[in-house]
């Protein structure tokens, strides 16, 4: 397995796994398969070549098989600050360390940048992406009942932090 940070160039395999993300899992994510359908290509791409954001991916051979992002904030107060978001792994490759190659890199580059707190939210029942980040550090600080709600279903979210 390799990892590496996606540029600009990898939007068609990010946009791919994107949307497999959201078909494979939808209540982990916060943005529906419809709407994540609709981004053109050069939004994406405009997304990776972001220079302190940083979107990780792990490979098999060629194959992008998971995916993490860290946001930076930008407002002068709360620099130190950044939220990793959107965290997946395809199924068959699940077990396998992408994940926590992929965070062991966001981490490192969150703390390239001073960022000294990395705060994230996991879909409630998601028990095995909890213990994931657990492994890293990452403790739960508060929980948002109801916070995402799809047809007439409710999943209540899980805030963690990290600090660097």
């Amino acid at each position: 397995m390799t990892f590496r940070r996606l540029r600009a160039d990898d939007a068609p395999a990010y946009q791919a796994i994107r949307l497999l993300s959201l078909g494979t899992d939808p209540l982990a994510f916060r943005s529906t398969l419809e709407e994540e359908s609709r981004l053109p290509p050069t939004e994406l791409a405009k997304r990776l070549a972001n220079e302190e954001n940083v979107t990780i991916g792990a490979f098999m051979g060629e194959d992008l098989v998971g995916i993490g992002t860290l946001l930076r904030e930008i407002r002068t107060t709360v620099r130190h600050r950044a939220d990793l978001v959107g965290m997946y792994v395809t199924t068959p490759a699940r077990g396998s360390g992408a994940a926590d190659g992929i965070i062991q890199r966001l981490l490192e580059h969150a703390r390239s940048l001073d960022v000294l707190v990395v705060t994230l939210i996991v879909e409630g029942n998601n028990a095995r992406a909890r213990r994931v980040y657990e492994r890293w550090g990452f403790l739960e600080y508060g929980r948002l009942p109801r916070a995402q709600k799809r047809g007439d279903s409710f999943t209540d979210e899980v805030l963690m932090v990290v600090n660097l």
